[in-house]
């Protein structure tokens, strides 16, 4: 057994990066500002990759009117990416959320031949009832409750192809109900992916999309309510871009410039910091790292989307800012009860965080759970303090269940 590892504590340090306007002079004041910025980058041409592309082609449908090249070839792309698709595969996951977008905010770019095609191509998919980790499930849902809601003559696969099929009126009642006790849970006891800056925007964007385009007021209200939730729960665990540790699956020690720069270690994976400076103007981040292929395009869908957090949280989150002489401690549990879920044990999501007008602090879970898929969420602390120095930001946790592994670049590359 390496002693030298049960008992190493792992600092990690990175760069925190302003609040306000950035260092190329773009007035980044006010939110209007900054998702035009966003949506008016140098975008790439239309793509066809059906995980990523579609943010390309979204983009492309704002910045350029019906009928332009751009618009057209994003009309193709679009209508190619679910076409082709083998049924009882993932495919209904990711590869639908652009379609359903564009279809609804750019519908009038599509011709009626067009839209039959991505009707018929849907139909083709299956497991719109769910299924999943928490994001999947989300996305399932809310992709097949607004292509029903679209094409109300469709027939759909609830669950696989040996399933029967079901009208678009059935699926869209069922769905409904399945995303009222989706809500529920939320409020009851937390979602573990929804409190992770991996999947935020992966639970945001179908959310989202049902409060924006769903024609059912309830529905809306069932969105909005999620979105609420877990957007409260980002603004208090917020400081200068900084996500507070203990938050799941969050690497702070990959980032420099508060994880918003082009560098390849600069936290592409966690689109949330993106995200924090869209909503709260924390961070910096550079056209190149939004241009570059890779989760952070998604922040494409949040900027296109009407929905923005109340005014509310963006004071909480901009608190330690706005007002430096307001120290204050910020409750910020969810209540992840034992035996309700897969992360549900108790007391792992109550923590506090203190945040003052020089430095931060988010209180540890302090729990362990070696065979856990999820192995860094526990025993983590982290520390954010305002400096003009270079490292402005600790990390520290207990590797307990490496101690038995060859030290290796992998292992130090996780601790």
């Amino acid at each position: 057994m390496n002693f030298r590892n049960i008992t190493a504590v792992c600092l990690f340090a990175s760069i925190v990066a302003g609040i306000g306007n950035n260092t190329y002079g773009q007035d980044w004041s006010s939110y209007e500002a900054r998702r035009d910025w966003l949506l008016n980058l140098s975008w790439p041409a239309p793509s066809s990759h059906r995980k990523l592309g579609m943010a390309y082609n979204l983009a492309n449908f704002y910045k350029y009117p019906k009928r332009s090249p751009q618009s057209n070839d994003a009309v193709i792309k679009t209508v190619g990416i679910l076409h082709g698709l083998t049924p009882d595969m993932t495919d209904p996951l990711f590869f639908p959320l652009g379609v359903v977008r564009a279809i609804y905010q750019f519908g009038d770019r599509f011709t009626s031949t067009q839209l039959n095609g991505i009707a018929e191509d849907a139909q083709t998919m299956t497991s719109w009832y769910g299924g999943g980790t928490e994001n999947h499930n989300l996305m399932l849902l809310s992709n097949g409750y607004l292509f029903a809601q679209k094409f109300p003559t469709g027939m759909w696969y609830p669950k696989n192809t040996n399933s029967p099929r079901v009208s678009s009126a059935r699926l869209m009642a069922d769905v409904k109900e399945k995303l009222r006790v989706e809500g529920q849970k939320r409020y009851d006891h937390s979602f573990g992916e929804a409190s992770s800056p991996n999947y935020i925007l992966c639970h945001l964007i179908p959310l989202q999309h049902l409060y924006e385009f769903a024609e059912d007021k309830e529905v809306k209200n069932i969105a909005e309510a999620m979105i609420l939730q877990m957007m409260s729960h980002l603004s208090v665990n917020v400081y200068r871009g900084y996500i507070l540790d203990p938050y799941p699956r969050f690497y702070n020690s990959l980032y420099t410039n508060g994880g918003t720069g082009p560098g390849r270690d600069d936290g592409m994976k966690n689109n949330t910091m993106v995200l924090n400076w869209l909503y709260w103007n924390q961070c910096k981040p550079t056209g190149s790292r939004m241009l570059q292929s890779g989760d952070n395009t998604y922040l494409v869908y949040a900027a296109l989307s009407a929905y923005r957090p109340p005014i509310a949280l963006e004071r909480i989150a901009n608190l330690s800012s706005d007002n430096p002489d307001k120290a204050h401690w910020v409750r910020t549990s969810e209540p992840n009860l034992k035996g309700r879920s897969t992360y549900a044990i108790f007391n792992v999501a109550f923590r506090s965080v203190w945040r003052d007008k020089e430095f931060a602090i988010g209180s540890s879970t302090g729990y362990l759970v070696p065979t856990d898929f999820y192995l860094q969420d526990g025993s983590k602390l982290g520390i954010a303090y305002r400096s003009d120095d270079r490292l402005q930001y600790l990390q520290a946790g207990h590797p307990y269940w490496l101690a038995d592994e060859p030290e290796t670049p992998s292992n130090f590359a996780w601790w």
